[in-house]
């Protein structure tokens, strides 16, 4: 078994738990605090872990995913499919020559069903509907939302992006209690950075929307944000971040997996590195005055570290056109 982010929390809230428990049977006098606190956690580790490793069949299970063009839709759509599930595969490109479609339909076999699905197209909705609803039945099903480690934390420049998984995190926070009546589960995963797996943000692209942004601007404007070098060394900093973060994308899948597969799933999963969920605990249990430096320091240390000239990718692609 993994030491994931999930378990590891597990085993810290067991421990917190265990010496309360363990403070108060000492101060009432009952028994010993070092004999109750480690009696204790081994106990609640135990029982976490077994609750967890308990596992439901994948027999006869079907799952609609949506976006298994590329990413960690494909990946999962065929990892299900592995596992036994029935998967209904939905593609933006389907219909329209798509590389991953066209992928998953070479897989051919009668339990992976890839379908045209454009999630804004109210009619595709419609369609897909029609397509699933005799296979899945409400009760008892699960719905499980990806979100982000940004969903409920932030960082200078990324107001856009985490704007919409903030948005993710309400909606399915809400779902959860909403469909708690009619036994169905609602799972969200906050995957960490993986920017290198997904690719999801290239520096070419970077490169291409922030020239395009900068050919709109007003010399107004230009000049509110410090000129050309400042705005080169922003995007430059941007630009780091797209060649950080985990290469493997399999501890996301393994994650989505868990929250269809366990018995008992949890509300949230958070397929990260520590270093990411440390930033996400700062960020969510401590003072905003400690983040808001920690970030500025941040941004003031990779601000020096482009301007020593180690990483001006940027401007020296622009100098040579």
């Amino acid at each position: 078994m993994k030491l994931t982010v999930d378990r590891t929390r597990d085993v810290l809230l067991a421990g917190a738990g265990s010496a309360l428990l363990a403070g108060l049977a000492s101060c009432l006098g009952i028994v010993g605090f070092s004999t109750t606190f480690v009696v204790a956690w081994i106990a609640s580790v135990s029982v976490s872990l077994f609750s967890s490793s308990l596992k439901i069949s994948a027999t006869g299970k079907s799952v609609l995913i949506t976006g298994c063009d590329s990413g960690f839709g494909f990946q999962l759509a065929l990892h299900l499919h592995r596992l036994g599930f029935d998967v209904f595969a939905g593609c933006l490109l389907a219909n329209h020559g798509g590389e991953g479609a066209e992928q998953l339909r070479g897989v051919c076999s009668d339990r992976l069903h890839v379908i045209q699905l454009d999630v804004t197209n109210s009619k595709q909705l419609n369609e897909a509907l029609r397509s699933v609803k005799d296979i899945l039945a409400l009760n008892g099903s699960r719905v499980v939302n990806v979100s982000s480690m940004l969903g409920r934390m932030v960082y200078p420049m990324g107001s856009p992006y985490i704007a919409t998984k903030y948005a993710v995190e309400g909606y399915s926070n809400c779902l959860r209690l909403e469909m708690r009546r009619w036994g169905v589960h609602v799972c969200t995963i906050e995957p960490g950075n993986l920017l290198r797996a997904t690719r999801i943000s290239t520096k070419e692209h970077m490169k291409d929307q922030a020239e395009k942004m900068w050919s709109s601007m007003s010399e107004e404007l230009r000049e509110e944000l410090g000129g050309r070098k400042v705005y080169d060394l922003q995007v430059c900093i941007a630009m780091g971040f797209s060649s950080s973060g985990m290469k493997d994308a399999t501890i996301v899948v393994e994650a989505m997996t868990d929250a269809l597969t366990q018995k008992y799933p949890r509300a949230r999963y958070l397929p990260m590195e520590f270093y990411n969920w440390a930033s996400q605990m700062i960020a969510n249990y401590l003072p905003e005055c400690f983040f808001d430096n920690i970030c500025s320091q941040v941004m003031r240390f990779l601000a020096w570290w482009h301007r020593s000239g180690r990483r001006d990718e940027m401007v020296g692609e622009r100098g040579r056109h």
